[in-house]
């Protein structure tokens, strides 16, 4: 994963990097400019140091929370790709049926159909083989799992032969 939100990752990185430059250069030049209000802040800090060490504690603890959760979206997703995508193989072309007014609720190739095309492709020398395959369109499909008897919400099937 090189990248996060679509962003590549070294452009995010040196992005980053500018605005806390940035924010670092307007604080510096704010406190040269008003060194009394420089100067009550830094009296506060030392005369609470609890309230300060605290203040300094959250801020950690929310950046390092955001940025593990980022990190393990990131991990998960390389995940399911690793582990998913050879599952599926090489497809180089898809063929699906589109559903009409009038059989919407046919959406896949008949017997009849899947052999005719089948035929039709493995006459084309280009083509080295043909597999059907049963995929679930984009909604999710429960799935009852008897030897655990939990039921999966969100689920996608695919099925060949």
């Amino acid at each position: 994963m090189n990248a996060t939100f679509g962003i590549p990752d070294t452009a995010s990185a040196l992005g980053m990097a500018l605005l806390v430059a940035l924010i670092i250069l307007v604080l510096v030049v704010l406190a040269l400019k008003n060194m009394v209000i420089f100067k009550m802040s830094m009296r506060n800090t030392m005369r609470r140091p609890s309230q300060t060490l605290l203040i300094i504690s959250g801020l950690m603890l929310s950046t390092v929370l955001i940025t593990t959760s980022l990190v393990m979206g990131n991990t998960v997703n390389y995940s399911l790709e690793v582990s998913q995508l050879p599952q599926v193989g090489n497809l180089d072309e898809g063929i699906s049926k589109q559903t009409s007014v009038v059989h919407a609720d046919i959406p896949y190739f008949s017997a009849n159909e899947v052999q005719r095309m089948s035929a039709m492709l493995l006459a084309n020398p280009q083509v080295d083989q043909v597999a059907g395959a049963i995929m679930t369109p984009q909604q999710s499909i429960p799935l009852f799992d008897e030897t655990t008897q939990q039921v999966s919400a969100e689920n996608a099937v695919l099925a060949g032969r």
